[in-house]
């Protein structure tokens, strides 16, 4: 498993982002608890613009790993991207409630607070 993860992620960081899509998806499959596979899979599903399904592969990795605040952190500013703001903002502050020193996190939820994305 270790061995095909770190191929999937060689994948998705030389941007042959189809192919690594494959990979995780074949991970997904093989492997349904794979916090890592789903948080590859969600990161590249969001590179291709395909937001509903990044969300929902994200969600499964924050599930998986409720204590990440790397996954729930991607998972937010895919979720602003999805223009899905009052998730994306809750979100972000359970980033900082894991990690208070969280400075991307504090950034896009002064963001969020300035643009006022959740009225």
């Amino acid at each position: 498993m270790e061995q095909q993860l770190e191929e999937a992620d060689r994948l998705r960081r030389d941007v042959k982002v189809d192919q690594a899509v494959a990979a995780y998806r074949q991970m997904v499959l093989t492997y349904p608890d794979c916090v890592r596979a789903h948080h590859g899979l969600g990161l590249c599903l969001g590179f291709k613009g395909r937001l509903a399904e990044a969300v929902s592969e994200l969600e499964s990795a924050a599930e998986l790993a409720p204590l990440s605040p790397r996954i729930l952190l991607d998972l937010a500013k895919t979720y602003m991207m999805a223009e899905m703001y009052v998730e994306g903002e809750t979100t972000f502050g359970r980033v900082l409630k894991l990690d208070p020193g969280n400075a991307d996190a504090r950034k896009q939820l002064k963001y969020c607070q300035v643009a006022e994305l959740t009225l």
